[in-house]
Order: C-alpha cells, then sequence, then structure tokens
C-alpha cells in the first residue's frame, strides 16, 4: 500500500556553553482511511416520545393536534459535512 502522508519533524538548539548546534528529525508515515461521511437525525416530542412507529404513536388529543418537536443532527463519521438540511415531511400514516 503506498504511503499517501509523510511527514519529518525536526528539532534543532544551541548549546550554551559549547555553542555547538545540534539537530535531529524523524520521519512519520501514514495511511489514514478514507474519509466515511455519515449523519443521524433523531426526532421527538418536547415531552421526549421518540414515536418512530405506530406502535409508539402519541395522542395529541389532549393539546389540540400539536406538539413541539426537537431535532437532534449528530455527525458520527469521519468527514466534515457541509450543506446539512433538515426537512420535516408530513406524509400519510403508515401500516403497521
Amino acid at each position: 500500500m503506498p504511503v499517501s502522508s509523510h511527514r519529518v519533524a525536526t528539532v534543532t538548539g544551541i548549546g550554551i556553553t559549547s555553542k555547538t548546534p545540534v539537530t535531529d528529525s524523524n520521519p512519520y508515515n501514514a495511511n489514514p482511511s478514507p474519509p466515511k461521511p455519515k449523519i443521524q437525525i433523531v426526532k421527538k416530542d418536547a415531552a421526549g416520545n421518540d414515536a418512530d412507529t405506530t406502535a409508539t404513536s402519541v395522542d395529541l388529543t389532549g393539546s389540540n393536534g400539536s406538539t413541539g418537536l426537537v431535532f437532534t443532527i449528530t455527525n458520527n463519521g469521519t468527514e466534515d459535512l457541509t450543506n446539512v438540511v433538515v426537512t420535516d415531511a408530513v406524509t400519510p400514516e403508515q401500516p403497521p
């Protein structure tokens, strides 16, 4: 496998009394893993209910059919993300 990163650290100094310059270097070679983008979204209501299946659906009758929603978006990949957009579409009820 070819090395994709080759770095050399170098240190130098001068002796206080002898005025002799000293130096050392040490290479570091790496084959970093390719970036793996990944993202996760969790949507819960203000009471913490996940309600992501019909079996765990929440009765909103007492709240006049509304609730506050909290979206938690996590970048759980190994690459920074850009242009992250959250949409929340209302769709017909899913069958059980």
